[in-house]
């Protein structure tokens, strides 16, 4: 059987692939950038096309064996999205992809017989993205009980290291970019004079307060920084460590709020540089639009556990840019 994988060599790649069980085989391929797959042919020679419905999205081509050697029958720097590419029987080839429209298409993938007769088609999404950035903000949250950088700073936690980590991942999953709103200035600090507990409970605080903690936070935020919200797409919120009756084993915590604007709990729970690293990614889909999951290795799956992975799955890039589901799609 004829295969369609991710880049040879490469066990995990973070680059926007994802064998979805639901829908099938997908790729996030920037827009005006490549990304490069890898074609398995078993018994029958294969021929690859991009299918007609929104062909001008891509190009493929640049066909080669596993070794960098050219294809028979296949001018290696060719591409295109109006050409059937054959590729022999026992093969094992790579292909790049280029986008070119902000669209899906669809690679199809049929293995022929002597007679041209088709006996096993399979094929691929590729979602063709364009770079986006999204605008944010750190702010220290103090309250009566101490100063939270100096916890931060305890832990060996750096907002703005784990950000710029992330980044990486985003960019070659999402096409996503989180900027700082004003890189190099001191981030922010609230110092509040109310106790909101240790860990912080973000059901509620203590009487006589009635309000749910995560809402008089944000109020005092808002209320010291107002700069911020209208030129920022979210906001991490740098607290102790927060707890939640409602969601167990919470680290993090994504409220969204009457502004409109996405604030997140960046906590120091652990000093676990993984965990925190895939708390802050976790917490950053869901403010761009990312649902969890059942998948236990994705992202978004709504807990930490040792299975847990830093991957996107197809359906939240989608998610994040806005285009619909991923299926259906014509073919």
């Amino acid at each position: 059987m004829t295969l369609i994988v991710d880049k040879i060599g490469a066990a995990f790649p973070l680059d926007g692939y994802d064998n979805g069980p639901d829908y099938g085989k997908y790729q996030m391929v920037p827009l005006d950038g490549t990304r490069t797959l890898t074609i398995k042919t078993d018994k029958l020679p294969v021929d690859v096309e991009v299918s007609k419905s929104n062909a001008r999205a891509i190009l493929i081509g640049r066909f080669r064996k596993k070794d960098g050697s050219p294809i028979p029958g296949i001018e290696p720097s060719r591409m295109a999205n109006d050409t059937v590419f054959r590729i022999p029987a026992g093969t094992e080839a790579q292909f790049d992809v280029k986008g070119q429209a902000f669209a899906n298409a669809f690679i199809s993938v049929n293995e022929v017989s002597g007679g041209d007769d088709i006996t096993f088609s399979d094929g691929i999404i590729i979602g063709v993205k364009p770079k986006i950035t999204k605008k944010v903000a750190f702010v220290y949250f103090s309250d009566m009980r101490g100063d939270v950088k100096s916890l931060f700073t305890a832990k060996g936690i750096n907002p703005r290291d784990v950000m710029a980590k992330a980044n990486t991942s985003f960019l070659s999953q999402l096409n996503l970019e989180l900027q700082e709103l004003e890189p190099g200035k001191p981030i922010d600090e609230v110092k509040s004079a109310r106790d909101f507990g240790s860990p912080i409970n973000v059901d509620a605080i203590m009487a006589p307060e009635k309000d749910k903690a995560s809402f008089v936070m944000t109020s005092e935020v808002f209320t010291n920084f107002p700069r911020l919200f209208p030129r920022t797409h979210f906001v991490f919120l740098l607290t102790r460590p927060v707890t939640s009756k409602s969601q167990s084993d919470v680290i993090d915590v994504n409220i969204r709020f009457a502004t409109n604007t996405n604030v997140i709990f960046f906590t120091p729970s652990t000093s676990n540089v993984d965990e925190t690293m895939k708390a802050f990614m976790h917490e950053t889909g869901h403010a761009c639009g990312a649902q969890h999951v059942t998948a236990r290795a994705s992202i978004m799956f709504p807990h930490l556990g040792p299975s847990l992975t830093m991957r996107f799955l197809g359906e939240h890039i989608e998610s994040v840019h806005n285009v619909g589901p991923v299926f259906p799609l014509a073919i």
